[in-house]
């Protein structure tokens, strides 16, 4: 007699597998976004998958999107706020970057609430991560400037 867990593997037992495997792809489609950031200055998002489409609104570099479908050269994306728009692909990267999502967030010198504060960041506006430490996120904003932001002030994509 075979122990338990081999006849699991058993192949005479292909709906297991097949069922299995359903579930495995089910849950890794929607257990992790895929997150881009556009990678210019500026980039406009389409209401549609052509630049002949009207600009619905136009982000700075940095500004994350999760990607909800892509169509040859275009990604359709989500933003912070749930609106969901059109990009050229070449305008995005895979990037580890954050949106502020209130209304301004307090991007300071030490990975702390009593650290100084180096610059104020406006809803909206992008920033790429360079580390983290615990609930704080070390990162540069699109003009260079370096500083900590508490993660509970932005949005990732990743863990909404």
């Amino acid at each position: 007699m075979k122990p338990l867990f081999l006849s699991i593997f058993d192949r005479t037992r292909p709906r297991l597998w097949i069922a299995l495997s359903v579930a495995g792809t089910l849950l890794s489609g929607t257990a992790w976004a895929e997150i881009l950031a556009v990678v210019v200055d500026k980039a406009n998002f389409r209401e549609g998958p052509s630049t002949q489409s009207a600009v619905l609104y136009t982000a700075d570099k940095y500004f994350a999107v999760e990607v909800v479908e892509k169509k040859d050269d275009w990604i359709k994306t989500r933003d912070f706020e749930g609106d969901v728009a059109w990009i050229a692909a070449h305008l995005v990267e895979k990037k580890s970057c954050v949106v502020v999502r209130v209304p301004s967030a307090l991007v300071r010198e030490n990975p702390t609430k009593d650290s100084p504060v180096v610059f104020k960041s406006d809803r909206g506006e992008g920033m790429m991560v360079m580390r983290r430490q615990g609930s704080w996120l070390h990162v540069v904003n699109p003009d260079g400037a370096k500083g900590w932001v508490h993660r509970d002030v932005v949005w990732s994509g990743a863990d909404e």
